[in-house]
């Protein structure tokens, strides 16, 4: 891999962890809560147990993302579209959180954060060697 390639594939690469990190937080110390809210609640059994399977749906997207994301940036052939439809999924599910959870909450922030650095990278990993090529062509 070129030098100047590391650190698009390294905005990449931390996107993801923080994407993992996220989903981890998300799943181990939201998901308590969302039960015992549910359970407060006095909400019917079908709706509580819906509320839970999207939580648990939503958390476990996270990871596949990460999976998908992770896989691709340590491959030499790196594909440009997956890794862009990838970050615009967690970026679009940053603004979702924050659209229905409220602008105060943190993991809507580090989804959003995730998404740009994903996108970020993805977006330099293919200029750089655009801009390569354009230079020896001058």
């Amino acid at each position: 891999m070129l030098k100047s390639l590391r650190f698009p594939m390294t905005l990449v690469r931390v996107g993801t962890v923080m994407l993992i990190l996220t989903a981890f937080f998300q799943i181990y110390l939201g998901y308590p809560y969302v039960t015992r809210g549910m359970s407060a609640a006095n909400l019917d059994l079908g709706v509580s147990a819906d509320v839970k399977a999207v939580w648990i749906g939503f958390c476990l997207h996270l990871f596949f993302i990460a999976y998908l994301l992770l896989a691709n940036s340590l491959r030499n052939s790196f594909h440009q579209l997956i890794v862009m439809l990838s970050g615009m999924i967690v970026l679009a599910d940053g603004i979702l959180v924050r659209v229905f959870m409220g602008e105060k909450s943190l993991v809507a922030q580090a989804l959003m954060v995730s998404g740009l650095l994903i996108l970020l990278g993805s977006y330099w990993y293919f200029l750089i060697p655009l801009m390569n090529r354009k230079a020896t062509v001058a």
